[in-house]
C-alpha cells in the first residue's frame, strides 16, 4: 500500500510540475500573441493626420520663393502656441552643431497672436531662419497636426512630409554630404 501510495504521490507532483510549465509557457505565448495582436492593430488603425498628400506638390505655389531658395532642404512649419512645436524646436537646437543657424532648414511660423509670435521669436530667431507666414497656407496645403517637416528639393517639390525630426538627423550631425547616405 505504501508503495502505491509513493507512486501515486509521484505521478501527482510530476503531473503539476509539468502543468505549471505547460502553463508558464503558454502565458509566455500569450504574452507574444497580445503584442504581435497591438502591433498589427495599430498598423491597421488609419493615420488621423495623414502628410502624404504632399508629397509631389510644389511648395512655391504656397510660399514666396525666396522661402524656397538652396540650400533650403527642410521646411519646419510650427505654431507658436503649439506645446509639441516648442518641444522639437528645443530637440533641434540641442542636436546642432556649435549653435549656427543651419543653412538647409527653414522655420515658418503661422502669424496667429503677436504676442506669441514675439516670444517664439525671441527664443528661436538666433538659432533658426525664422519666416513668419500666414496661417492660410496650412489650410490650403490641409495639414491638421503640427510641427510639421517638409522636406524640399531645388525646385520647392515636397519629396518627404513627416512629423519626425529623426528624419533631419544627418543635416544636424553634418549636413547634406551625411544626409545622402540616411534612407
Amino acid at each position: 500500500m505504501r508503495a502505491e501510495m509513493v507512486i501515486t504521490l509521484s505521478y501527482s507532483i510530476s503531473f503539476t510540475v509539468i502543468a505549471a510549465i505547460l502553463l508558464v509557457v503558454v502565458l509566455k505565448r500569450l504574452g507574444t500573441l497580445k503584442i504581435s495582436l497591438n502591433n498589427l492593430e495599430s498598423l491597421n488603425r488609419p493615420n488621423l493626420y495623414p502628410l502624404d498628400h504632399l508629397v509631389g506638390q510644389n511648395i512655391g505655389s504656397y510660399l514666396p520663393t525666396i522661402f524656397l531658395q538652396p540650400p533650403i532642404r527642410f521646411l519646419l512649419l510650427v505654431t507658436p502656441s503649439c506645446g509639441s512645436c516648442y518641444e522639437t524646436m528645443e530637440e533641434i537646437t540641442q542636436k546642432l552643431t556649435h549653435g549656427a543657424k543651419p543653412e538647409y532648414l527653414k522655420c515658418l511660423l503661422l502669424n496667429e497672436s503677436e504676442e506669441h509670435i514675439d516670444y517664439f521669436l525671441k527664443r528661436y530667431a538666433s538659432s533658426f531662419d525664422i519666416e513668419v507666414i500666414d496661417p492660410s497656407i496650412i489650410d490650403e496645403l490641409e495639414i491638421k497636426i503640427l510641427p510639421c517637416i517638409l522636406r524640399v528639393d531645388d525646385h520647392g517639390n515636397i519629396d518627404e512630409a513627416t512629423i519626425h525630426i529623426w528624419r533631419m538627423e544627418a543635416f544636424l550631425k553634418g549636413g547634406e554630404k551625411d544626409a545622402k547616405h540616411v534612407g
